[in-house]
């Protein structure tokens, strides 16, 4: 190979690697879509729904009747109606409101620019990022009435299998960890 065709091949290498490493690192993966209603998964609903297997399986065997699978499904949606989320998202922003009081929670960027809302009723700030292809992370600063400022970091991400993980790790004032909070939702 000529000197003049060296460098020639070896940008075409590093080239080769470049993509090779964007399709690895998800880049060129869609980002997910968090917009839907959203129902918190508590004990009491994983119970519900645990008694109510529990009874259809009796049911099929002929130990148990109807209504005992009635009154079980009847628990499982008492525990459905429950605390949950709307999420509305778009090219541009994710809105996400509080059910069922449906207050607006927050109004996210989603271009990494500041977002400014008022989450129970302290003024808070938020920066977005996508970390990974999906995961979205944002970077929350709450001021309070006294002037002073606590600062957290709230992540989602959407599972295999349709569920939502949201994580809110609050952080000290010299920016370490304290203990994360996690919420699982699934869709309603």
């Amino acid at each position: 190979m000529s000197r003049m065709r060296w460098p020639v091949a070896m940008l075409g290498v590093a080239c080769a690697f470049i993509s090779l490493g964007a399709i690895a690192s998800g880049q060129d993966q869609p980002r997910p879509n968090f917009s839907g209603t959203w129902g918190l998964v508590t004990p009491e609903l994983l119970a519900a729904e645990k008694q109510v297997a529990r009874a259809e399986s009796l049911m099929a065997r002929g130990l148990a009747t109807q209504q005992s699978v009635s009154a079980a499904m009847t628990a499982v949606e008492l525990n459905r109606s429950a605390e949950g989320l709307v999420i509305e998202q778009n090219a541009t922003t994710i809105s996400v409101t509080q059910t069922p009081a449906g207050q607006v929670v927050a109004v996210y960027k989603l271009d990494g620019t500041e977002s400014k809302y008022t989450a129970n009723q302290v003024p808070t700030s938020a920066k977005v990022s996508w970390p990974a292809a999906d995961k979205l992370v944002a970077i929350e600063t709450a001021t309070r009435a006294d002037g002073t400022t606590g600062q957290g970091r709230r992540s989602w991400s959407l599972g295999a299998d349709g569920v939502l993980t949201m994580v809110w790790t609050p952080l000290n004032s010299s920016g370490g960890e304290l203990e994360s909070i996690t919420a699982v939702y699934r869709r309603r």
